[in-house]
């Protein structure tokens, strides 16, 4: 019995500051600042909506 309660302290003990470290990160995204990105926006007369973007930094293309 005793051993029992030793691993639930001992887990309880490394557990604790799991959920402090968690909390921090948590009221740091909270904090982040938006981001606007420019973007052109059609709509096709078969109904699509078109979404354009154009980032000449990376040569990727991306259709979803």
């Amino acid at each position: 019995m005793h051993a029992l309660r030793r691993t639930a302290l001992f887990v309880g003990l490394c557990i604790s500051p799991l959920f402090a470290i968690a909390a921090d990160a948590a009221q740091v995204v909270t904090t982040a600042p938006s981001v606007e990105i420019a973007y052109q926006e059609f709509k096709l007369s078969n109904g699509l909506r078109v979404i354009v973007h154009e980032d000449r930094k990376a040569p990727i293309v991306s259709v979803n």
